[in-house]
Parts: structure tokens; C-alpha cells; sequence
């Protein structure tokens, strides 16, 4: 129904704002780095928006950009994650992180953040599993691709590009990678390297 709205930053609390738009106020529900982002910005500010309709309540929700909007989707489409909790999930790690996390299947950023159970954290991983690799973002074409001993090499370090790292940076952790034989698992060992 609504597709962003438009206008001036007036108030803020904990996961919410008020943006006034022609003399209405709009109370959004929005993540923790949505009100960094937006107060880093000149002024009128434009939010992203998703309305929630429920049987007892309509709440509506407010993001910095559309990647944060489309992975609020993919994270209330999951059995179990409302959208308050999707909102508690986008306050507790950037949208590129939670990214990375699915595509590696590795729960412990999900477990990290408030409310969020271990049980939940696998749910997710699972179910937004698939939805996640078809995103541009871990699916760019790479140019002058290197020799690799296996495809799965490739598909990681393609990944990685894909989420910031530099062609050498990913070549090297992917190369410092033994034992690996899946895409994902060479990815998931690959971000723990570069992290130390």
C-alpha cells in the first residue's frame, strides 16, 4: 500500500520514529540502524515502508533502504519471526552479515541477538537458506577468474567478492581453506579466517 514516504524526521525511541509528511505525523517501526542512517541524513529523509496488517493491529514499518526491506521480508516469511522480531533481528546485525550468515549457515549471529533462541536462529538459516544464494549480492559474475582446484572454490570466492571482499582478499582466504569440499563450508571457514 505504502511504498516509502517522504518528509522530516521529527522524534525518535527505542525501534521507532515519527517522519512528518504535510502535517501528519507517521509512527514507523524501524531498526536501530535505520535511525543512525536517517539521522546522518540532510533533511526531508526517505523511508523505505511495509505495512503490517493483523487482525487487531495495522503497524507500519520503516527501513533505510530497500536491501533492508528485502531481507525484513525474507526474515518474517520465516515460521515463528514476526515482524517486531525481524526489527529486533535488523537492530542486531547489518544486512551484509545476516547475508552472510545464512549463506554460511552459521546461527551463532542470530543467537547473539536478543530474543532470538538458538531454535529460531536454525530456522531461519534453513528456511531463508535458498532465498539468500539467489540474491545478486553472493551471485555476481567475477571477471578474469583465477584457476581453481574445484568448482565449490569458485562459487566461494565469487561469494565473497560479491559481499566487499577484493579479488585478492577472497582468493586468499579461499586458497587458506583445507578440508572444505562444499561451497558453503569453504565460505563459512574462509569468513572466520578474515575475522581473526
Amino acid at each position: 500500500m505504502y511504498a516509502f514516504i517522504t518528509g522530516n524526521l521529527v522524534s525518535e525511541g527505542v525501534n521507532e520514529i515519527v517522519i512528518e509528511n504535510n502535517g501528519i505525523g507517521y509512527l514507523l517501526y524501524v531498526s536501530g540502524t535505520t535511525i543512525v542512517k536517517l539521522k546522518q541524513q540532510p533533511m526531508p529523509v526517505k523511508v523505505y515502508t511495509y505495512l503490517n496488517v493483523k487482525e487487531d493491529e495495522m503497524s507500519l514499518y520503516g527501513f533505510y533502504g530497500e536491501d533492508e526491506k528485502d531481507m525484513f521480508m525474507k526474515l518474517i516469511s520465516v515460521s515463528g519471526v514476526g515482524a517486531k522480531t525481524a526489527i529486533q533481528i535488523l537492530s542486531g546485525a547489518s544486512v551484509q552479515d545476516l547475508t552472510v550468515s545464512i549463506a554460511s549457515c552459521d546461527t551463532s549471529r542470530f543467537s547473539k541477538i536478543k530474543g532470538i533462541g538458538k531454535k529460531t536462529a536454525e530456522r531461519i538459516v534453513l528456511e531463508l537458506k535458498d532465498k539468500v544464494s539467489t540474491l545478486p549480492l553472493l551471485n555476481n559474475p567475477v571477471s578474469e577468474t583465477p584457476v581453481f582446484s574445484s568448482t565449490a572454490e569458485q562459487e566461494a570466492e565469487s561469494a565473497l567478492m560479491a559481499l566487499g571482499f577484493s579479488k585478492a582478499e577472497a582468493h586468499r582466504a579461499v586458497k587458506s581453506v583445507s578440508g572444505a569440499e562444499s561451497a558453503e563450508d569453504i565460505i563459512k571457514q574462509a569468513l572466520i579466517k578474515m575475522s581473526r
